[in-house]
């Protein structure tokens, strides 16, 4: 399993992820932005 680990002090991470289906015709995509305390500053699907 994949464990989160945060960035240096003072910067912020930014995660992103996608999914295709060719089947459906459909794809999808997230991110998540978080501080090197781990508190989620921002996120976004579509």
């Amino acid at each position: 399993m994949v464990k989160w680990s945060p960035p240096p002090q003072g910067w912020l991470k930014i995660n992103v992820d996608a999914g295709l289906s060719i089947a459906k015709k459909r794809a999808v995509s997230d991110f998540i932005i978080r501080n090197d305390e781990g508190f989620i500053m921002g996120l976004g699907f579509q």
